[in-house]
């Protein structure tokens, strides 16, 4: 991915997070997006699993990932979502919401924007690998 591109995601993702969406409808919305695609009660359902699905485990933005990645191509899916789950572990060193970004939502306004972008990005570079480019 380049790094206009790159930038433009950045900013659309911040522009999402300024509208009141969470982690995990920002990355799927962004899917739908760069795959010129509208789904507003998918992006509404995702929702359901923001904050660590409401509980601070399963990180939001990783299981938007994985839902993003299961938009893109759901054949192939199992392999992606696995490679994902891996590098988002060793990047941030866990996938629990709440051992990464913490409880309080000051510490999440802190980490969550950049965990999130992160976080779309690691998807997009195993979709790449995989063949597949939006």
């Amino acid at each position: 991915m380049n790094e206009d591109r790159m930038e433009e995601d950045r900013l659309l993702m911040e522009s999402m997070l300024a509208e009141g969406l969470c982690c995990t409808q920002v990355i799927v919305k962004m899917v739908l997006e760069r795959m010129g695609e509208e789904n507003e009660q998918l992006v509404k359902a995702a929702s359901a699993l923001c904050g660590g699905i409401k509980t601070g485990h399963n990180c939001g933005a990783l299981t938007g990932a994985a839902l993003g990645l299961a938009l893109l191509d759901e054949r192939i899916s199992k392999g992606m979502v696995a490679e994902l789950v891996r590098g988002f572990e060793n990047a941030f060193g866990s996938i629990e919401c709440a051992e990464i970004a913490g409880k309080s939502g000051m510490r999440r306004a802190e980490v969550c924007p950049r965990l999130i972008q992160d976080t779309y990005f690691i998807a997009m570079e195993i979709a790449e690998h995989y063949g597949i480019t939006i």
